[in-house]
């Protein structure tokens, strides 16, 4: 459990949709808080790809591990920079990963996407 879960976090923290694709089995699900869908390999793929093709600097802080009886459950602290400017901080993630031998065969993932974004202000 615990090399997965460094590998992961390390593939967070040096952008690396690679390593994203080599810890996922071929079956590998992943579901979202924020849409409440499930996604395939190929879609969790897709996402992890676009989402650090967005960023310029990535960073996993304050790492809290638990481990289960299939895998593990980490919180962290996401603060990411984008490409084009802007970025966000200490964004809470919570990810219950399920494992089957070395790889990741599904995540549930609790984040909110939008705290990454700066609000308008609030009319006076």
């Amino acid at each position: 459990m615990t090399e997965i879960a460094e590998r992961l976090t390390r593939a967070f923290d040096t952008l690396d949709a690679d390593a994203f694709d080599t810890l996922y089995a071929q079956d590998a699900t992943v579901w979202h808080s924020f849409d409440q869908l499930e996604t395939d390999r190929a879609g969790a793929m897709k996402g992890v790809r676009q989402f650090f093709g967005s960023l310029s600097a990535l960073k996993c802080g304050d790492v809290r591990r638990l481990q289960t009886a299939d895998g593990f459950v980490q919180q962290h602290l996401l603060s990411g920079s984008f490409a084009a400017g802007g970025g966000f901080e200490r964004l809470p993630v919570c990810l219950i990963v399920t494992t089957r031998g070395e790889h990741i065969v599904r995540i549930e993932e609790y984040i909110d996407p939008k705290a990454m974004f700066p609000r308008p202000p609030k009319p006076a």
